[in-house]
């Protein structure tokens, strides 16, 4: 990944690229908001991550180009009732046209 403006994006704007957050606090997730700034759909899959690094996929989806931009795409977690810390953006740009930019992740829950 790389820092263009005050976004985040891949190095390269044709391939597959992820992203991994971790966040101070821990907490059982109940939505994660991703706010995309440029070229937004790219993204295929959402992970939140124990604090044991066991991945569970919260939203899988195919890229599809989104014509409002910025865009807020927002996934209601569900099932997931250990904490967590970290986030792993799966970006694909394999079909999509140009760099897809994310400025920010909200991770939301409930700490114990």
């Amino acid at each position: 990944m790389r820092r263009s403006n005050n976004s985040l994006a891949s190095l390269s704007s044709t391939g597959k690229d992820w992203l991994l957050l971790t966040y101070d606090q821990a907490v059982i997730p109940t939505k994660i908001v991703i706010f995309e700034t440029f070229k937004p759909g790219a993204i295929s899959q959402v992970e939140v991550l124990d604090q044991n690094g066991n991945s569970t996929t919260v939203y899988r989806a195919t890229p599809t180009i989104v014509k409002q931009c910025p865009y807020t795409l927002e996934i209601d977690v569900e099932g997931v009732s250990v904490p967590v810390r970290s986030v792993r953006v799966t970006i694909d740009q394999s079909s999509h046209a140009g760099w897809n930019e994310i400025d920010a992740v909200q991770l939301i829950g409930v700490t114990q």
